[in-house]
């Protein structure tokens, strides 16, 4: 080897540890490593192919000149470690990623033959590459954790929190299938999904709230703590060691569904989760295709637990303060709405008391007019039912409180709240516009939570018109949710108070609470809807719901 060629060696070697110390991408640190080797070796042609995690065949991805042809099928093989022939004008090296083969840096001369002694240099040159590309990796996940570190710190809602970490791992992973995090709560017999992101589809989970049986042998594989890596063959699951699976696989392999449906699982990662306070789970990611996922992303899901155990400690304590919340909204709304209504139903009771007693006194002389007792019966009857609907439809925010029930039907929520509200709606010559179509899907939920959900909404409504105005209310299906619209005529918000009004105990009345559309909120939380606001001073306030439909599926399952 020529000395000069030594020179220009060891020069490059320092250049590329002190130049790409600090680069963040990889794509930079292999580019600049391929147009200096190129340079170094006075090859006349350098290119840099991989293979993809899940494919086959190697892809060249950079080249020099651009014209130049390679053989992929050489450079397959050279990758995956089957020892081809190599031509006498071709060098390559290896540049491995994560633990396996990933790469290869490619040489070539039209008529000089490169010696064992360059050969060796060249592999010198992608041993430094592979340990670039282990530094940038490695500097990527300290920058997922640091992240989602932080967003622990700053208290983010948790299940942004849980969605952020599942896209974290997609990053770090490649997993290209789903992730899905079940989390079985207060000792319970079964594990229901929290979140799940779906990768080969760009669309929202519909299995969020499904649940899955869970026996002792599954609570057993939980409580171990192990995160395990299994792989789907011809015969079913297997660990790495080529042992059957059968348990945990057999579980999770809910994601199944008819053939064409869906693309199969055939990887997967499992990582059992446990929290001080007793709260069991377990994070699931699979892959499409082998070779995605490895051990190298197992260790990686692995460092990533005790980050997810404060997440679901965090959602689980936020969720027994939600619902501690909105029960303290119920008692707290219909006393609220007692006060409300007791002019109505003083009014109806006191309508029919005199007209009962000249009843009872007709009856006692004998002075009976039927035409006069018919139309105080009618007055009565209509008295009596103005009385049955009001308590009615406060009853129904009572008894629908129970978080089992799963689902709730739409048009009755708003009929219901409506109901309650409909005297006092009249009394401020407010007019009511419904826009309901025939048929509206079953909505994830309670029907409690969902009559409790426009019995605050209206009632702020009610509120912001004293005076009179128009309160319109409109639902249109639209894919997996139902989109509401809520608009009144009141006085509206000024603009440094929107986004304040979500706040619990924050209030623009004298005597609100500040509670209402904190517990809309809460509620929408829980069942996954959404919830904006648009309001001007002086013309008025506009709220615009989505409210995810049940999956016929979580619904049969939750019967």
């Amino acid at each position: 080897m020529h000395e000069s060629f030594q020179i220009k060696l060891l020069r490059l070697h320092s250049d590329l540890r002190t130049r790409l110390r600090n680069v963040r991408e990889v794509r930079k640190a292999v580019v600049f490593g391929l147009r200096a080797a190129r340079e170094v070796f006075g090859a006349s042609e350098a290119a840099f192919a991989m293979i993809k995690p899940g494919e086959t065949e190697a892809r060249v991805l950079f080249r020099i000149p651009q014209e130049s042809e390679w053989d992929t099928g050489l450079l397959t093989k050279y990758i995956t470690g089957k020892r081809p022939q190599i031509p006498w004008n071709n060098l390559l090296g290896p540049i491995r990623r994560r633990e396996r083969s990933w790469g290869v840096l490619a040489l070539r001369n039209r008529t000089q033959e490169f010696t064992a002694e360059q050969r060796q240099a060249l592999y010198s040159i992608t041993q430094i590459l592979t340990d670039i590309v282990q530094t940038v990796d490695e500097e990527r996940v300290r920058v997922v954790r640091r992240r989602i570190e932080q967003k622990l710190a700053d208290r983010q809602d948790p299940k942004d929190l849980i969605y952020n970490l599942i896209h974290g791992l997609r990053s770090l992973t490649y997993y290209n299938h789903s992730a899905s995090l079940l989390i079985s709560k207060d000792g319970s017999d079964t594990l229901e999904i929290a979140a799940e992101q779906i990768a080969w589809t760009k669309s929202k989970s519909k299995r969020i709230g499904l649940r899955l049986d869970m026996d002792e042998e599954i609570r057993s594989h939980l409580g171990d703590g192990q995160v395990r890596l299994y792989e789907h063959r011809k015969a079913g699951w297997f660990t790495t060691d080529g042992k059957a699976a059968k348990v945990l696989p057999k579980l999770l392999g809910f994601c199944a569904t008819p053939a064409g449906a869906s693309p199969p699982e055939v990887s997967m990662i499992c990582a059992p989760i446990a929290t001080p306070d007793g709260t069991l789970g377990i994070l699931k990611i699979s892959a499409r295709e082998a070779g995605v996922l490895g051990d190298y992303e197992a260790r990686l899901v692995e460092e990533f637990i005790p980050l997810m155990s404060l997440a679901v400690q965090f959602s689980a304590r936020t969720e027994a303060l939600h619902e501690r919340l909105l029960q303290s909204e119920r008692k707290h709304a219909l006393a609220n709405l007692t006060r409300g209504i007791t002019h109505d139903v003083n009014n109806a009771l006191g309508a029919m008391l005199p007209l009962v007693q000249q009843m009872h006194e007709d009856t006692k002389s004998g002075h009976i007019e039927p035409e006069t007792l018919r139309q105080d019966l009618e007055f009565i009857e209509g008295s009596i039912q103005t009385c049955r609907r009001i308590f009615g439809g406060m009853l129904a925010v009572a008894r629908g409180s129970d978080r089992g029930l799963g689902h709730g039907n739409l048009r009755r929520a708003i009929d219901g709240a409506l109901s309650v509200l409909e005297d006092g709606l009249k009394r401020r010559a407010i007019k009511v516009d419904l826009d309901l179509p025939g048929e509206l899907p079953a909505i994830r939920g309670t029907q409690g939570d969902l009559t409790q959900l426009f019995l605050n909404i209206c009632t702020n409504a009610s509120d912001a018109m004293p005076g009179g105005g128009d309160l319109k209310i409109v639902a249109r299906p639209d894919g997996d949710t139902v989109e509401v619209m809520i608009r009144d005529t009141g006085k509206g918000i000024p603009p440094e108070v929107v986004s304040k009004v979500f706040e619990p105990f924050y209030s623009t009345k004298q005597d609100g609470s500040g509670l209402g559309l904190s517990i809309c909120r809460s509620i929408l939380w829980d069942i996954g809807g959404e919830m904006t606001i648009e309001s001007k001073e002086g013309k008025g306030t506009t709220l615009r719901l989505k409210l995810p439909v049940l999956d016929e599926g979580a619904k049969e399952d939750r019967k």
